[in-house]
């Protein structure tokens, strides 16, 4: 088995568990992948996020790895930048998370997220 290392950068959703809600969004399924369409940043952009019931951790691509790291979930990637947001800020931590196959590391971030009117800061 081969272990690939990908850049990216890590939107870590650590809320206390007694501030949790629960949101109802659209699923998008395709190729098996399950995700749902949140707008990150300021200006938003858009970004499918798939579900990791196996972590607190919501993470996203970030521009290098969006070009450059293996794609087999037939969405087309859109790398975030924490430059292109005026409401990112770097958090100052690295984060890795191991799956099956593979290792997601990257700096932690916060950043605004949206979906629809309602809208949260995640970090």
């Amino acid at each position: 088995m081969t272990r690939h290392s990908f850049g990216i950068a890590v939107v870590a959703a650590t809320l206390p568990s007694g501030w949790c809600a629960t949101v109802d969004l659209p699923i998008h399924i395709r190729n098996s992948n399950a995700s749902v369409q949140v707008d990150i940043g300021t200006p938003p952009q858009t970004h499918f996020l798939h579900f990791d019931t196996g972590s607190s951790s919501t993470w996203v691509v970030d521009q290098n790895c969006a070009t450059t790291c293996p794609n087999k979930s037939g969405y087309d990637r859109k790398g975030y930048n924490i430059s292109d947001s005026s409401t990112g800020a770097a958090l100052g931590t690295y984060g890795s998370i191991d799956y099956f196959g593979g290792k997601t590391p990257g700096p932690g971030v916060a950043d605004t997220s949206k979906r629809g009117v309602s809208s949260a800061k995640w970090n």
